[in-house]
């Protein structure tokens, strides 16, 4: 669970761009039951220069069965089902406890592992139950490899000291994350990394520990959201191409 925790802004960007692309549909199928089995997509991102890709099926199976199945059959394959029974989808977005046994029955994801991968399974009820959407995703290990911040391609580079760098892109978005020790000034820190790069930017809004910035630097536009929980702050940038 140690990759999972380190990038968490990653998966959650992950699940985000899933949903968005086929309205929160996901999905691929490996069972050996014969059941109607629909393509709806294949695509490609690329994390830290490494490609990952990515299939999303309609199945005509409820979402109970289809988590069985699979994670049945990718163990005896050999690969280690990391989460074990818990839900990452409510894990990592914090999810009160209370309301984890209607979200269950709605959406689930998985992380496995293998000598040189991960695989992030995503499930989703799809119309009366009796279908899910199912996503899997396959991330080499070597993409989630600490980088030198100057190695960065992003249009905007982390500062020397951030740990953690890590880029996504997709055909419409390219993000950028990356750590910060607590015990600095994030935010002040953070506006010094992007005036030193020539980025102009403006807070807009703040609530409790989260500030959103937009940056400008000629014709390219980013978002940001700094993050600063007093144990770990991170920042997540994102370009995006069309609106």
């Amino acid at each position: 669970m140690r990759h999972i925790a380190n990038y968490k802004w990653f998966w959650i960007t992950i699940g985000a761009w899933c949903f968005i692309a086929t309205v929160g549909a996901w999905a691929l199928i490996y069972s050996p039951f014969q059941l109607d089995t629909r393509l709806i997509s294949e695509f490609s991102t690329e994390i830290n220069k490494s490609i990952n890709k990515n299939q999303i099926y309609l199945i005509s199976s409820p979402m109970g069965l289809s988590l069985e199945t699979v994670t049945e059959k990718w163990e005896a394959k050999g690969w280690k089902n990391m989460s074990g029974r818990i839900n990452l989808a409510a894990a990592l977005l914090n999810m009160p406890k209370e309301y984890y046994q209607y979200f269950n029955q709605l959406v689930q994801i998985r992380a496995f592992e293998s000598e040189d991968s991960f695989r992030i399974l995503g499930l989703l009820t799809a119309g009366n139950g009796g279908e899910t959407y199912q996503w899997v995703s396959e991330i080499p290990k070597k993409s989630l490899e600490s980088q030198d911040p100057s190695n960065v391609d992003f249009p905007l580079k982390p500062p020397p000291e951030s740990l953690n760098a890590l880029t996504v892109k997709t055909k419409d978005m390219e993000t950028s994350i990356w750590s910060l020790d607590s015990k600095l000034n994030v935010v002040e820190m953070f506006s010094r990394a992007y005036s030193a790069q020539g980025f102009s930017g403006r807070l807009l809004s703040k609530k409790n520990d989260e500030s959103f910035f937009i940056l400008r630097k000629g014709s390219i536009k980013l978002l940001a959201l700094v993050s600063d929980n007093g144990k770990k702050s991170t920042i997540l940038l994102a370009k995006i191409y069309k609106i």
